[in-house]
């Protein structure tokens, strides 16, 4: 006999991290009993962070905390394990998130009910990769003399670059190492990201260690 499977309702999340320009975000569908901590962590392998500082939640204008793994200890506090259903909230609404000097904001665009059964979460849309978390902040990446503003002066460094090797090959190789960890950022591969969210399947504790590797590619 065929399995029977009934409709269930999913949220769609648009995740933006604030502060950059232009600005990476993320599409989600997850299930309603999706916890905050589960969402913190959620947000960690979407923008490739390591779970290395304290972070916060705004639901409704309140400040909630979950855990602080990371970050001289695992304080967990009664919103942490609650679901998102708990706080009602409708299609339109905005929750907050601060991880350390990062902010992003997250939407909720519409409850869905999806009959096909498959692995959740899942990231149905994005663009641009997160700055290095160790920039420390959006306003701290943005004002940084060193970072690269846009795409196309990745091609003008190289062209610089081409210019270097003639005269210095040392120097070459250190400058395109520059290039190459401003620019990586740009990219985001939203296959790779699923790929770690079904490894994950919600066990994110075990999957910390490795959810910075899997989120960026390296």
């Amino acid at each position: 006999m065929a399995k029977v499977v009934y409709p269930e309702d999913r949220y769609q999340l648009h995740v933006m991290l604030l502060d950059v320009s232009p600005a990476p975000w993320r599409r989600l569908l997850v299930r309603p009993d999706m916890t905050i901590d589960e969402l913190h962590l959620l947000i960690q392998l979407c923008m490739g962070w390591g779970d290395r500082s304290w972070h916060e939640f705004r639901i409704h204008g309140l400040a909630q905390f979950g855990r602080r793994r990371g970050y001289g200890g695992s304080d967990l506090s009664e919103t942490a394990e609650k679901p998102l259903s708990s706080f009602c909230l409708k299609p339109g609404e905005r929750i907050g998130y601060d991880y350390g000097g990062w902010r992003c904001q997250l939407r909720l665009e519409k409850v869905m009910l999806v009959e096909r059964p498959r692995f959740w979460p899942i990231c149905i849309g994005g663009k641009w990769g997160a700055p290095p978390e160790w920039c420390g902040s959006g306003r701290s990446y943005m004002t940084d003399p060193q970072r690269i503003r846009h795409p196309f002066e990745v091609i003008d460094l190289l062209a610089d670059l081409l210019d270097e090797v003639l005269e210095d090959a040392g120097q070459f190789r250190e400058r395109a190492k520059q290039v190459i960890e401003w620019s990586r950022w740009m990219h985001f591969d939203r296959a790779l990201l699923n790929t770690s969210l079904r490894s994950a399947k919600l066990a994110w504790v075990e999957a910390m260690d490795d959810a910075f590797s899997f989120a960026t590619g390296d």
